[in-house]
Formats: C-alpha cells, sequence, structure tokens
C-alpha cells in the first residue's frame, strides 16, 4: 500500500518508504559526540572540572535539540500540525520553522565550547559565590581565551589554539552563525519556496529596491545540508576536546579499570593551566 502514497517534491518523486528511507539517513548522519568521553564522575577536589563537566552536558542537551529541529526541517512529510488546504505551503512553511530553531540553536554551541575550555583549564578567578560564577561567564569569550592562548609558549595551548581557529573558520560553521545573527537583528531568513510575490520589482530610488530588504533567499533543502556540516563538523571538534581534556586522568586506574580516587596535583592530569586556583 505504500507504494500507491507518494509525493512529488521538485522534480523528484517518493514513496511513503523512500521518504522514511530518507529522513532515517538523514538523521543516521548527524552523530553526536562520543557518549563515552562524557565520564560519569564528579570532581570535589577540581571546581573547574566540575562545572566543566556540567558544561559538557548542557552542550550535549544543546546539541540534542538542534539536531531535533534540524532533523525535522529535513522531514519533507509532516503528519501535523498542518493542514492541506494550501497544499504542501504549510509542510514548507513548518520546515522552515524547525529549520530556523536549528540554526539558532547550533549558533549558540561554541559558546559552551569555550566555557568547557575556560573551566577546563582554569582560566577563571577565584569562584566563592554565584556571582562570581556569573561573573566567568561573562568573562568568557573567544578575545580573551585566543589571547590568554596566544601567550603561553607551551605545545599544549599552541594544539588548542589551532584547533579553535581552524574550527571558527568552517564555512558551513560561519554561514549557520551569519543566518542566525540574521534570524537575531533582522527578525527573519527568507526562503524560497515560501516566496510567492517575488515577480514585481519596486524602485524607491536607482541604488534602492524592495529585494534590498529581503537580504538573502535560501533554499530549504540546501540549507539543511549546510548545517548538517556544521554539526559534524562541530562533534569532530567536540571529540578531539574532550580526547584533549581526558577528564578521566585526574584519577589512576587498577588493571581491572576501575578508578583509584587518589589525589593528583594538577600538573600531572592537567595540559593546561592558566591560574593555579
Amino acid at each position: 500500500m505504500n507504494e500507491y502514497l507518494t509525493l512529488n517534491y521538485k522534480d523528484k518523486t517518493y514513496t511513503l518508504k523512500e521518504l522514511i528511507e530518507d529522513n532515517n539517513n538523514f538523521s543516521d548522519s548527524l552523530k553526536f559526540f562520543n557518549d563515552s568521553k562524557r565520564p560519569d564522575i564528579f570532581f570535589v577536589n577540581d571546581v573547574g572540572y566540575c562545572i566543566a563537566l556540567e558544561k559538557v552536558e548542557q552542550l550535549y542537551n544543546l546539541i540534542a535539540s538542534s539536531r531535533f529541529s534540524l532533523i525535522e526541517a529535513h522531514n519533507k512529510l509532516h503528519k501535523s500540525p498542518v493542514e492541506w488546504k494550501s497544499g504542501y505551503l504549510g509542510q514548507l512553511w513548518l520546515r522552515a520553522q524547525y529549520l530556523k530553531n536549528s540554526i539558532i540553536w547550533y549558533n549558540s554551541c561554541l559558546d559552551y565550547v569555550y566555557q568547557i575550555i575556560w573551566f577546563a583549564f582554569d582560566f577563571f578567578g577565584e569562584i566563592k559565590t554565584k556571582k562570581d560564577y556569573r561573573r566567568e561567564l561573562i568573562e568568557c569569550n573567544w578575545s580573551k581565551i585566543s589571547e590568554i592562548l596566544e601567550s603561553k609558549s607551551d605545545q599544549n595551548s599552541s594544539i588548542l589554539l589551532c584547533q579553535l581557529k581552524q574550527i571558527r573558520k568552517d564555512k558551513n560553521l560561519k554561514k549557520v552563525n551569519l543566518w542566525a545573527n540574521s534570524l537575531k537583528h533582522h527578525g527573519n531568513l527568507s526562503f524560497k519556496e515560501l516566496r510567492l510575490s517575488d515577480n514585481y520589482l519596486l524602485n524607491f530610488t536607482e541604488d534602492f529596491t524592495n529585494k534590498d530588504m529581503i537580504g538573502d533567499v535560501l533554499d530549504i533543502d540546501e540549507t539543511c545540508e549546510t548545517v548538517k556540516l556544521a554539526h559534524c563538523k562541530l562533534i569532530e571538534f567536540i571529540n578531539f576536546l574532550l580526547d584533549f581534556i581526558n577528564f578521566e586522568n585526574i584519577f589512576d586506574r587498577t588493571n581491572e579499570g576501575q578508578f583509584i580516587i587518589n589525589s593528583k596535583e594538577k600538573l600531572e592530569y592537567k595540559k593546561i593551566i592558566i591560574n593555579m586556583n
């Protein structure tokens, strides 16, 4: 029966089975970062590690939300809450909403990456109160992290800085950040599938028309692919970062792999220490 349920979309006909396979393939390409790199342990004697691990958890949840919305944006057929009075237009509108949500959430991911680095490697000052903690969140940004790492002469600082610069230069992440800024500051993104009235031109002056107010007009499917590539690059970097930090190195292990709750000096388990708090 599924073979009789078809969707004609952009010069291609999908059966229901093919639509499901298409969405499953897209979902499978959006990997999470390695779950085993999130150790289920707490570091009572290292407040920076405690905060950094909480930030890893928050980043995981943020990516889960971003990923969910991206999958729904890619999904070409939603059962609800769309009615078919306007044909496929309602489906396109719903997909665009999911896509915009995904872009906004992915745009926030690097902020959490910076916070993980800030607290894991002791960029922060003394924290005794919630106000101190809030102050550190405000202080934490790319400009300060890069400036501090640039001032260090050790190999590990150079490795981390190099990787950070590479992820910031990624063309797909740059596009996502640009689109997120458009959403934040201009209130919307334009998708060509939803623009039904672009067949006219209003000339206000010789150098200013109605088209200048619209900005870039995106294709929903192409934008989904770009955000997918940004996701994959982000996951690749997070896996590197968690390997680089190696939270579990704070403890020794028995031959059976059990943690030994001993007391190591920070210099023994941290690759970078900015402040000896």
